[in-house]
């Protein structure tokens, strides 16, 4: 019974992709990990939430692309017991970039963090020309030399004590002072905390977006062994059409057409024909090397 209700899900399946339809699955990553993560109240981060992406995107291609098909009595009965999270899908997909960080879009919040980072960050190269220039009589050079990420002034020694700063680095001889001014120590201060209030609102929308999740736990973990089993059947009928395979019937008598060995191009495997009926009680298989044998007593 099992075997016969199997192959009739594939059988549906190979009706499906005759009849000129298709359906593009995404690959999923495995999840039940970080179910159980949410389970002990876990955060799943960034990486868990772009992996759930996929699962939820394949989720509304199910349901679209088997959607009042109503031949397909087993494919249907597994569709309709899925619930499309479009809605939490979307929301992560516009929070999380490809490259796994968070949009600044993600929040109004989060947007306005970064646009002051990074007008404090434009500004501190033309804050350092402006005081380079204020100091010029006192500089070695006129060049802004960066040490330890941040512009410094090379002081001559002897006016090292006319610009205020913090000493970054002293030239081989000692002639030379490299000084990061005041100004840019405040500024760079200020960055430094925007990105402390950057980095907590990034852990708010990620704690965010898991608890989206959270919320639909059960219902999303029904979702995913619906999908586990409906990507299985899709893989072997797929697999099968690939090599022009066909859908096995239950009998008491065997009959096998163009049997060959899945791995080798069809072009060159040896196929073999094989057919037995009920009354015959031996068989007995002969034929070269590389001749199908193997394969055909499997």
């Amino acid at each position: 019974f099992y075997l016969d209700r199997e192959h009739k899900y594939l059988d549906e399946l190979l009706d499906f992709f005759n009849q000129n339809n298709n359906i593009n699955t995404l690959h999923v990553y495995p999840l039940r990990n970080y179910f159980s993560l949410l389970d002990k109240g876990g955060n799943i981060g960034i990486k868990g939430l772009a992996d759930f992406l996929p699962f939820l995107e394949n989720i509304s291609l199910y349901i679209e692309a088997f959607k009042d098909r109503n031949n397909m009595e087993l494919i249907l009965d597994l569709v309709l017991d899925l619930r499309d999270f479009k809605y939490i899908h979307d929301r992560i997909d516009q929070a999380i970039l490809p490259d796994l960080t968070i949009d600044s879009n993600a929040s109004s919040t989060l947007y306005s963090i970064r646009k002051k980072i990074q007008a404090y960050e434009t500004s501190i190269s033309s804050k350092a020309r402006e005081i380079a220039k204020k100091y010029s009589s006192y500089l070695a050079e006129s060049n802004i030399t960066i040490k330890d990420g941040l512009p410094s002034l090379a002081v001559k020694n002897s006016y090292k004590s006319y610009v205020k700063g913090f000493v970054s680095d002293v030239s081989n001889s000692g002639s030379t002072v490299y000084i990061v001014p005041l100004e840019i120590i405040e500024m760079n201060n200020e960055i430094y905390e925007l990105k402390e209030k950057e980095k907590e609102e990034e852990e708010r929308i990620v704690k965010a977006l898991t608890q989206l999740i959270k919320e639909e736990q059960e219902a999303i973990e029904k979702d995913y062994l619906i999908a586990l089993r409906l990507d299985s059947l899709l893989a072997r009928v797929k697999f099968g059409l690939s090599y022009k395979g066909s859908v096995a019937s239950i009998s008491t008598s065997i009959k096998l057409e163009e049997l060959s060995h899945l791995l080798i191009n069809r072009d060159v495997v040896v196929k073999n024909d094989f057919e037995v009926e009920d009354d015959k009680k031996i068989v007995v298989i002969t034929g070269p090397n590389a001749g199908g044998k193997t394969v055909l007593i499997k």
